[in-house]
């Protein structure tokens, strides 16, 4: 059995190598060119909404009317409460009845939710806020049973992992 083998092995061919071998393992491989796009934001202008499609959009993207208010204003402004900073997006106001409350597009009925989750009410401390997003019109479709006004989402920021000393 073992002679066998050794006849067998000594008989396959040996393995060799060519010129033409080497040289397709030494041409570079060329990768098709690809875009790289920035999604930050610029200013008081924010690029993307999470709010009215419940998945990072570009703003430009999405067919309804959406405010932003960035990270940057909020910080510039500091407000003390929430109509402080809600009054700077259009068709919000103060209902003059009580002061904890807000009517946009002429209805008081609006919806807050924090991170896509339905709340009572907006504290009035925005430091771990990311940016809030007014969405105006009929949103029920995404959130359940949301007024008729709209509703307000406050987007918590995320942990970036940076040293920011």
């Amino acid at each position: 059995m073992a002679l066998l083998f050794v006849l067998v092995l000594n008989s396959l061919p040996a393995q060799t190598t060519t010129a033409s071998s080497s040289r397709e393992a030494e041409e570079a491989v060329k990768l098709s060119p690809f875009d790289v796009t920035e999604t930050k934001d610029r200013g008081y202008i924010a690029s993307n909404s999470v709010s009215a499609t419940k998945v990072n959009t570009p703003v430009s993207d999405i067919p309804s009317s959406v405010i932003i208010l960035s990270r940057n204003l909020i910080d510039d402004l500091s407000p003390t409460k929430p109509l402080d900073l809600l009054k700077r997006a259009s068709g919000i106001t103060e209902n003059f009845n009580t002061s904890d409350r807000f009517v946009l597009r002429g209805q008081m009925n609006m919806s807050f939710v924090r991170d896509g989750f339905a709340t009572r009410f907006i504290r009035s401390d925005f430091n771990n806020v990311q940016q809030v997003e007014v969405l105006k019109g009929v949103q029920g479709v995404l959130y359940g049973s949301v007024g008729l006004a709209g509703l307000v989402n406050l987007v918590s920021k995320t942990p970036t992992f940076e040293n920011r000393g």
